[in-house]
């Protein structure tokens, strides 16, 4: 009855009852430029995994209003979900698909990743818009540069629309074998490719290609890598209102059958954020409220999550607490959980509420 009245509490105040992010515009645009201005190259974003779990609805539009040239998706949903949001940025998708009437329709560009794909698709009629993955080192797919002129015959042969090549560096150690390679595809071609350009996971100011028009770039976008030289602002938040709260001694009995005893007395606290939230129910949770950080107890749930805070603290419901931010941030709970930081975002739930701040 005790936890039925805390969220009828919440509701009448009109006070959020579930976990939810906020997007920093202004950061993200920070993180645009800064890349776009050090390294004098167009940006390819990335918007793939939810667009790294921001929110590729919210993201894209965002990046939209940048003039970005040219979004990079994973699959063809989230193309799809790209253009409903009525984004009409080129869109490059890397999944292989067979809804060519939809790619067509959608004017999306599709990525080849190896000469048995482009062979099948060649037979199409219709002029679907391709890019080439070549294989420059990292060797998880593309065209070897010795391929190419194989597939060029190829095109040539078929509908197919050639709009760019592009590849991905392994790291840092093989940078500049890489380019070569890169470069080697590109002497090629008989005339120039409006799109060639690479990622790299390292990315350093002396290690950019002066051939290169553009850059894709995925992480670093969002605050999720730290780069010598690049001043880069996290942008995403994630927080979530206190919607219970109850004293208790040691030795109370908390959570389900297989949860835990309290160790300590203190103030135990619900809010509203679980593994049904993305986050995986295997890893504790963290927060931080009011000064210090507490660690989730009880077992792990659905959509809620236990804790138990100091009586000092004297938290009230509604309170946010943070999940993520300032004080935990994404290189905080990486090292936490031995992750990256690209796995902490893309946890996060699509169905979990997402802000952008103004």
């Amino acid at each position: 009855m005790q936890h039925s009245a805390a969220f009828l509490f919440v509701k009448k105040h009109n006070i959020s009852v579930r976990s939810y992010i906020i997007l920093n515009k202004s950061n993200l645009r920070h993180n645009y430029f800064e890349i776009k201005t050090k390294t004098k190259k167009e940006i390819i974003s990335v918007i793939k995994a939810n667009a790294y779990g921001h929110g590729i609805k919210e993201i894209s539009k965002e990046l939209s209003y940048m003039n970005c040239p040219f979004f990079v998706v994973a699959s063809l949903q989230e193309a799809i979900t790209t253009r409903k949001n009525l984004i009409y940025v080129p869109i490059l998708l890397l999944e292989n698909t067979s809804d060519l009437r939809v790619i067509l329709s959608l004017k999306i560009t599709l990525a080849i990743t190896s000469m048995e794909q482009l062979i099948t698709l060649s037979g199409t009629n219709y002029p679907i818009m391709i890019q080439l993955c070549i294989n420059i080192g990292m060797n998880r797919e593309g065209i070897l540069p010795e391929e190419v002129p194989v597939a060029l015959e190829t095109i040539k042969k078929s509908k197919l629309k050639l709009m760019g090549i592009y590849g991905h560096h392994s790291g840092s150690n093989k940078y500049e074998i890489e380019c070569e390679e890169l470069n080697t595809a590109l002497s090629s071609f008989e005339q120039r490719i409006f799109f060639h350009h690479k990622a790299t996971p390292t990315l350093s100011l002396k290690d950019i290609n002066e051939q290169d028009k553009y850059l894709r770039i995925g992480g670093a976008l969002y605050g999720l890598s730290k780069i010598d030289g690049f001043d880069l602002k996290p942008v995403l938040f994630l927080n979530a209102p206190i919607c219970y709260i109850k004293e208790i001694e040691e030795n109370t009995s908390i959570g389900y059958d297989d949860g835990s005893i309290s160790k300590t007395s203190g103030v135990l606290v619900t809010i509203p954020f679980g593994y049904g939230d993305g986050w995986s129910k295997r890893l504790s949770i963290l927060c931080y409220y009011k000064g210090k950080i507490y660690h989730s107890c009880g077992g792990r749930m659905m959509n809620h999550t236990l804790f138990i805070f100091d009586k000092e603290s004297d938290p009230k419901i509604g309170d946010d607490v943070e999940l993520i931010g300032p004080h935990l941030s994404v290189f905080d709970l990486a090292k936490e959980y031995d992750m990256i930081p690209y796995e902490v975002t893309t946890l996060l739930s699509s169905q979990l509420k997402r802000i952008v701040e103004k």
